[in-house]
């Protein structure tokens, strides 16, 4: 049996194709523009934080969050361009895209030794600084969609059926999911009536890769006067140029008549949430 979370709600064929029906005339009539400003939403969360405040030059600090986010209306009121089926929007009601379920970020900014010390030693040990920023968090949600032409609908993008469950034991770049867990719908098909009807997948239910990344930077301060100096900066983001990997592909189909979905690129991350290690120098006289 499919779990229930990777589908929206359970609901027969006939009593599907009827409202699809129902939308598809509703497009084609005169239209009248409504603003509705309704929506449920939610966010459920534990935080904890730990701060060690300077000691010998050393201070640090531990923030984790556990946390939910969830509802119906994202994106100003809108999923994307519409809901799905705008007279059912728990139907359409999910994670929202931003929601990462951990979340732990540690800092620490450490004065090395050496300040004190006099002379051509005290230049060259002395002043130095490093400091790192380490995030870890989970990925963010993404909903698997189709083509909207394939029901005929005017706005956003339809969702496929669930028939299998699409996790896969070890996710990677080149497959993140299954797709053939997914089965199209469609309304283009004549021999196919039983595929004419509204997606029963999910809004965000499946969850793309989670965040590892470093911040690094060190200093070198010279001190000209007690209150001179100059400080020599080097920084890099991303440190260890880990790849922060986007949302994977959708599914598609190479023929009008295909119900399983097998596009070559199905499943396949081909993009990065932010960018590859930077680095950057600055010179900054303080007084």
């Amino acid at each position: 049996m499919l779990p229930s979370r990777f589908s929206h709600r359970t609901c027969g064929p006939t009593h599907s194709s009827t409202i699809l029906r129902a939308l598809i005339w509703e497009s084609s009539q005169p239209a009248v523009y409504v603003t509705s400003i309704r929506t449920e939403k939610a966010y459920h969360g534990l935080q904890g934080r730990f701060d060690k405040r300077v000691s010998h030059g050393l201070s640090f600090g531990l923030a984790y969050t556990y946390s939910k986010s969830w509802g119906d209306g994202e994106a100003g009121g809108q999923e994307g361009a519409s809901f799905q089926n705008p007279r059912d929007r728990r139907g359409s009601r999910g994670l929202y895209s931003f929601d990462q379920t951990h979340r732990t970020v540690a800092n620490y900014v450490w004065d090395l030794p050496g300040r004190n010390m006099k002379g051509v030693v005290g230049t060259l040990v002395g002043g130095w600084q490093v400091n790192g920023i380490l995030t870890i968090a989970s990925g963010f949600p993404f909903t698997i969609t189709q083509g909207s032409g394939d029901l005929g609908l005017p706005n956003g993008s339809v969702r496929p059926d669930v028939v299998a469950n699409p996790n896969i034991d070890n996710p990677s770049r080149k497959q993140w999911y299954n797709p053939q867990a997914f089965q199209r719908v469609t309304c283009q098909i004549p021999s196919r009536p039983d595929l004419c009807h509204l997606g029963s997948a999910g809004y965000d239910q499946m969850r793309g890769p989670g965040q590892r990344n470093l911040d690094f930077s060190m200093f070198k301060n010279f001190y000209i006067k007690e209150n001179y100096n100059i400080q020599f900066r080097w920084e890099a983001f991303n440190f260890t140029n880990t790849p922060w990997f986007g949302t994977p592909n959708g599914v598609s189909f190479t023929s009008a008549s295909q119900i399983t979905p097998n596009g070559s690129r199905d499943g396949e991350i081909r993009s990065i949430q932010t960018p590859m290690r930077r680095m950057q120098f600055g010179l900054k006289f303080r007084f």
